[in-house]
Parts: structure tokens; sequence; C-alpha cells
């Protein structure tokens, strides 16, 4: 889930693969310059973001562009609807980096990029808190997170206007927005009444039960950190470069 969050980081990379980085940092080897031109310039930009696959996967430190293995999300929350309240910290995602790009459309008139991908899988750890009741038993406690998922999709939507600044133009994203989805996927909360593994393997068959629920509730949340984080990151790249140089006409 968290890792895509990752999706959006492939965002980042595919605007530095049309220009140059801030600082006139030189262009490496492995980015595919497009021009904005380019009839294919969809298919253009998707095969430079397919070359920088491995390379996402320890991070671009020169176009601020973090890795990918594995991404962490600082916090996230399922709400009361389910009968139980978790919240977990620090939740790690591994497998980001194996993703496959479905649908990459950019409309440069219109400062507009859409991307569709699927990670075949991805499994997270966290810590978290627990506090509600499963089947009348009241369910408190804290430990280890771990989820497996199969099947991830993500949708990714960036729009933006274009403004001068000092004579030149320069590009800015005011939206940002993900969707993602998970086929198949199971949680495990480790720790539960205190290590009694009868009870907490109860708690556990009933949230893995219900995981169609419980993800629900934990979408809209991951959905929002997502937009705001990488909203924020893309900006800080895009700002920073004349829109000239990020997507050269020739």
């Amino acid at each position: 889930m968290q890792a895509l969050q990752a999706l959006v980081a492939l965002t980042l990379a595919l605007l530095c693969a049309a220009g140059r980085a801030v600082a006139e940092v030189p262009i490496p080897d492995f980015i595919l310059i497009c021009k904005r031109t380019d009839p294919q310039v969809d298919q253009c930009i998707k095969k430079s973001v397919e070359q920088l696959r491995p390379h996402l996967v320890r991070g671009i430190p020169a176009f601020n562009v973090p890795s990918l293995e594995p991404l962490i999300l600082p916090e996230i929350r399922v709400g009361e609807s389910t009968g139980i309240r978790i919240r977990a910290r620090n939740v790690k995602a591994f497998g980001c980096s194996d993703f496959k790009i479905n649908r990459l459309r950019v409309d440069l008139a219109r400062n507009d990029i859409e991307m569709a991908i699927t990670l075949p899988k991805l499994f997270i750890l966290g810590d978290y808190t627990v506090d509600g009741r499963v089947f009348l038993l009241p369910v408190r406690g804290a430990g280890q997170l771990t989820g497996n998922m199969t099947d991830c999709k993500g949708d990714v939507h960036l729009r933006g206007t274009v403004s001068k600044r000092d004579g030149v133009d320069y590009l800015k994203y005011d939206t940002l927005a993900v969707r993602i989805a998970v086929g198949r996927g199971s949680l495990h909360l480790d720790n539960l009444f205190g290590g009694q593994q009868t009870l907490g393997d109860i708690v556990n068959a009933a949230i893995n039960s219900n995981f169609k629920a419980f993800f629900g509730e934990l979408k809209p949340s991951v959905e929002r950190a997502l937009s705001q984080e990488f909203l924020s990151v893309a900006n800080k790249i895009v700002t920073a470069v004349p829109y000239e140089k990020l997507f050269p006409a020739s």
C-alpha cells in the first residue's frame, strides 16, 4: 500500500527525465531526455521511467528522488466503523521497485500527467497500537504489525500551471491525487493480549476475514498522506527548474 508512495516517486523521476536538475547537475546517462515536440512523448517518458527502475531502488539524491526500498509512511489509521481502531507508525513497505506501468498519459499543453501501475506484491512492517472490540471481546495492545498484499494498483494524477518568475516560466503542480487498490491482502498483529496466542489468533482471523472493510478504512488516510507529501516534493523540483529546461522543445 505504502509502497504506492513509490509510484509518485516515479512521477518525480519522470519530470527529471525531460530536463536538467536543480543547480545544473549533469544529466546522468541512465536518464533519457524527452522533448515536448516528440509525437511519441508518452512512450519516451515511459521508457525513461523503465530505465530508471534500478536507480530508483536506491534513490537518486541529485534529483531528491527517494529510495523505493523501503518506503516509509509515518502513520496510518483504521477507523471505528470496523469496530476496532488500529494506529500504525513507522510503516515500511517493501516491493515498490517491482512495478509495471500499465498506462501513462502526458498532456503538456495542460501540464497534466496521469499514470497507472501495478505492484505484484508488497510487504509492510510497522509498530501498532490497537483499541476496540472483536466478537464483543475487548482488544487493546501494542506491538509489531506485518502485512502482505498482492495485485496492488495505483493511479497518480498531477495537474499544474506555468507562471513567470523574474521573467522566466516555471511549472508548479497545484494538485496531485493518488488512488490505490489492493487485490488481496492479510494483516498480522503480534503480541495481542500480552502474547496469548489463542486469543491473538482469533482476533487476527477476524481482521483478515474482514480485510476489505479494513482496507476501505485505511485507504483515505493513505491516499491523503501520499498526495500531500509528494505534491510538496514534486514542487521542490519543478519550481526550481525553468520550464524550458524541464521540457525542452528541441
